[in-house]
């Protein structure tokens, strides 16, 4: 998970080097449902129980592809308790605690391996408690009886002398944890005192005490714990709910806040995306002792007038409503904004509905600062936004692809390049680029070329509109359009008389593991290979591959579902042939860079994919959030080369259709086989519109109709007009026929990658769902 947590001495009243070691930290309580991440694999997690004295806790903990959850809990003074117990794929606990507080609740891995698990908590409280007298109680003497509760029990009891006895029960005196409490005791036929239904507030230890205001005698006491029904949430703190599966690092920080004083809730050192943030929880706020906690999410997407201007968050726990307004201040970005004194909104979702809505201001701005504080009485996921024209800011991997086709020849070249973008002003910002380029070239006179360019530059981001930003330097210019996020931008167009398509997608701040890396994934593959055959012979075979990987894991990866196209030539005479296979590659790795001795990247696929057998070995870079891998390599072989792009975009658990309906943005580039003289080339600046029919059949979550204009596939250039129908199943993947295309969308549905391979063509496209859904 690599969360950062904050824990207040308030919070345990522990020794502070009990929980060095720990990075998370969260209280939970009975019924609840937890998913977590141990991630890194040395990570430590605990959750936080607070319990009455002779309650049962029942703790499991199941892996979710990770490591069995090792689990251990400690008392509220520190001390070991228990130590959990594992068989299988689970881990279990279950303890009677001896004294009340918050007792902690500790994951770890096994240091190896890391990975998703859940954990699952039932408290049982003490319910019936029957205390008889061993001796008399003297006249005008109060007698105390301790007991333990949990918050929101409700408190029933009787209390009097037994049959015959002398004594009479007076003056009935209820103690929490916070102090004396109201109680009315009702005189019963019998000589006793009733209380019933008493709601008490905290857990913790409680003391009745009562006076004999009679002769001597015996008593006895009956006491009924009805504990009040558990709000049994769902909490994701998952690598993957946050800010992707290796999204870097995310913050989780909290304090607990008591009625009686005021709490400030602020970042963990090392939380430097929120590094300006804070919750002030006034006294009287909460009635109850509560943990608040921030959670550093995504950011949301609102319409498409009103954009991100800065980081997400949301206040745990949902939904929990205040006495009094706590202020929550957020950092912003100053360059999202003409004026953040009056331009800057803030909005909050509703975690329950969904819904989003405007906060009313005026707000506290700082600008020098670039926080802004507001007023909120309910916890839920708040974001600063703007309706002006978005900036570029970050580390963007730009992935180029130039196709050319020539009567006796041609070329293709594939870069990755890494583009950064400075802060300052919205448009016209310093941006540097550093490129690597593989081109292939092959001709009946020149034979096969291969070579790589690699170099840094320096140029500018500048805003046309806030659909369009141009990235200029020394080697290129492009116009780069965006979809509805500022993570994923597409551009096509020419670049020295040849067709060019273009992708900025948002580099993962994270470094990649095994852990992370395992699953499903979609992969798609573009090839360009070449063989000299004597005599000025060459044959040329270019690719697109799909192909369905399951990535255990040790990093051993397997393929099915493949499809391949190929296109084939032989220079100097042969026309171009169509070929089509399903050959299953063979196994082979995906690692993190680090453990291949080469943390420049994030990953590294080694694997037979493609035609080229010489070319394995692919460095991949992460993007959106780890949910895309992609990668550009060449190498040659004798008198043979080849060039590769490989896209990895992992398979989604939870598509949905409402991600397509509207206008999306795809740019597209391939080739198209037209006979002896050579090709047309596929250079589409595409427009969908699609209409989503919601579907009933099993697994398949949405279907509709969709429409690509100016295709730019037409050979008399002018626009394109295809229509077919749609399908998206569970794991993200589109399925399209007339024409016959497949695709895959990201997780989170902001960026997707189409591929056409229709007979006649191969193609390779980029999309970004871009208008309101």
């Amino acid at each position: 998970m690599r969360q950062n947590i904050l824990v207040f001495a308030a919070l345990l009243l522990l020794p502070a080097t009990a929980w060095a070691q720990d990075t998370v930290t969260l209280e939970i309580g009975s019924g609840d449902r937890v998913a977590a991440t141990l991630r890194p694999a040395t990570e430590v997690e605990r959750f936080l129980i607070d319990v009455p004295a002779g309650a049962v806790v029942t703790v499991t903990a199941k892996a979710k592809g990770g490591p069995v959850p090792q689990l251990t809990v400690f008392t509220p003074d520190g001390a070991e308790l228990l130590r959990g117990t594992a068989r299988g794929n689970k881990s279990r606990l279950r303890t009677t605690v001896a004294s009340s507080g918050i007792h902690v609740v500790r994951v770890e891995g096994d240091g190896v391996t890391d990975g998703d698990y859940t954990l699952k908590t039932k408290v049982k409280p003490i319910a019936r408690i029957r205390v008889d007298s061993a001796t008399d109680l003297a006249a005008d003497t109060a007698v105390d009886i301790p007991f333990a509760a949990p918050a929101g029990a409700l408190l029933n009891l009787t209390v009097g002398p037994i049959r015959g006895s002398g004594l009479v029960a007076a003056d009935l005196v209820l103690v929490g944890p916070d102090g004396a409490i109201d109680v009315t005791a009702e005189p019963t036929k019998s000589g006793k005192l009733r209380v019933s239904g008493k709601l008490l507030s905290t857990t913790g230890d409680y003391v009745l005490r009562f006076r004999n205001d009679g002769a001597g005698g015996a008593w006895k006491a009956r006491i009924r714990i009805v504990a009040g029904d558990a709000v049994r949430r769902r909490i994701d703190v998952t690598d993957a709910a946050l800010k992707g599966a290796f999204g870097g690092t995310q913050a989780v920080f909290g304090a607990r806040a008591t009625p009686d004083s005021e709490t400030v809730v602020v970042p963990a050192a090392g939380a430097l995306n929120l590094s300006a943030m804070q919750v002030t929880v006034p006294v009287g706020a909460v009635t109850a002792p509560a943990v608040v906690s921030i959670v550093e999410v995504e950011p949301f997407f609102v319409d498409d007038a009103t954009f991100s201007a800065g980081e997400a968050i949301r206040l745990e726990p949902a939904g929990t409503q205040f006495t009094a307004d706590v202020q929550v201040t957020l950092p912003f970005l100053a360059q999202s904004f003409d004026d953040p004194l009056t331009d800057l909104i803030v909005v909050r979702r509703d975690e329950e509905t969904g819904e989003i809505e405007e906060l009313p201001g005026p707000f506290a701005v700082d600008v020098d600062a670039g926080t802004v504080t507001f007023p909120t009485s309910e916890f839920s996921s708040f974001q600063t936004v703007s309706r002006q024209d978005r900036p570029v800011k970050g580390t963007f991997l730009e992935v180029v692809i130039r196709p050319r086709l020539l009567d006796d020849g041609g070329e293709l070249t594939l870069a990755t390049n890494l583009v950064h973008g400075d802060f300052g002003e919205r448009t016209v910002n310093p941006a540097d680029r550093t490129r690597v380029a593989h081109t292939l070239t092959w001709s009946a006179g020149a034979g096969v070329g291969l070579f790589t360019d690699e170099g840094s530059e320096i140029g500018t981001f500048a805003i046309t509109s806030d659909d369009e930003i141009e990235l200029a330097t020394p080697s290129s210019s492009r116009t780069y359009r965006r979809g509805r996020t500022a993570n994923a931008l597409v551009a096509g167009g020419t670049e020295a008389g040849a067709p060019r398509l273009g992708v900025l997608l948002r580099r993962t701040q994270g470094t990649p593991t095994r852990g992370a890396l395992a699953g499903e994934w979609h992969v798609f593959v573009l090839e360009g290979n070449a063989i000299e055959r004597g005599a000025g012979a060459v044959t040329t075979r270019l690719l697109v591959q799909r192909v369905t990987l399951s990535v255990a894991a040790d990093g051993t990866t397997r393929a099915r579902g493949v499809v391949r196209q190929i296109v084939v030539r032989d220079l100097p005479d042969a026309e171009w042939r169509i070929l089509r296979d399903r050959a299953t590659p063979r196994d082979g790795t995906l690692l993190p860079a680090a453990a291949t001795g080469d943390a420049a990247f994030g990953a590294v696929l080694d694997m037979e994919l493609g035609l080229a057998r010489f070319l394995t070995r692919v460095e991949l870079f992460p993007a959106l959030s780890g949910d895309v891998l992609i990668g550009t390599a060449s190498a040659e072989e004798g008198a043979a080369a080849a060039v590769r792009l490989v896209i990895l975009v992992r398979l989604s658990s939870n598509a949905a259709n409402s991600v397509l309906a509207g206008s999306s943005l795809l740019a597209a580039t391939g080739f198209r086989i037209g006979g002896l003289s050579g090709a047309e080339l596929a250079d589409a600046a595409t427009s969908l519109d699609v209409s989503v029919r919601r579907s009933t059949k099993g697994a398949v979550t949405a279907e509709g109709t969709i429409i690509r204009q100016n295709r730019g596939m037409s050979p008399t250039g002018l626009p394109a007009f295809f229509e077919g129908t749609w399908k998206l199943d569970p794991t993200g993947a589109l399925r399209e026929s007339q024409p016959l295309r497949n695709g895959a969308l990201t997780p989170r549905g902001e960026f997707y990658v189409d591929t056409d391979v229709r007979d006649g063509r191969i193609e390779i496209g980029f999309g970004l769902p871009s208008a309101d859904r």
